[in-house]
């Protein structure tokens, strides 16, 4: 929520057996983070008025780039919030990595950098899928719109 890249912050709560078990199971690893860290979570998570900032950016960026897959048949799966998309690739794109690996090697040519869903996969469900990242801004992510269009 507030773009602490590498920082997270956050609490585990719920039910008490549950919350034993994860404890359990995860002691320490990510769970002490630096003083510093700690500090910039208390200004952050002190201040809503980034946040809604930063909703706002990310939305126009999911604007920019829904409207020009959906206006191009390209399937978006389950998509409204987060920073980043899920997009299925089109037929016609093979590989033995899957639909994804194959349509981002076709993208990157254009100067588009996706990562393939199967990265983000145990098994071979996320195939046929690349994921786009709303990092870049608003304007970066306009551009690409166009390179897209020239590889449609």
């Amino acid at each position: 929520r507030s773009g602490m890249t590498g920082y997270r912050t956050g609490i585990v709560a719920g039910d008490p057996a549950i919350i034993a078990r994860f404890h359990h199971l995860r002691t320490n690893p990510g769970l002490a983070p630096q003083d510093f860290v700690n500090a910039a979570a208390v200004a952050a998570w002190s201040d809503d008025a980034h946040a809604e900032e930063r909703r706002g950016i990310f939305a126009e960026k999911r604007r920019i780039l829904m409207d020009f897959l959906k206006g191009n048949g390209i399937e978006v799966v389950a998509s409204t919030a987060g920073f980043y998309l899920w997009v299925r690739a089109p037929a016609g794109f093979d590989g033995p990595q899957g639909r994804g690996a194959a349509w981002a090697q076709h993208l990157l040519k254009a100067g588009i950098v996706t990562n393939p869903g199967g990265a983000f996969a145990l098994t071979r469900c996320a195939d046929d899928f690349v994921r786009l990242a709303l990092v870049p801004g608003a304007e970066e992510c306009r551009r690409a719109v166009e390179a897209w269009r020239g590889v449609l």
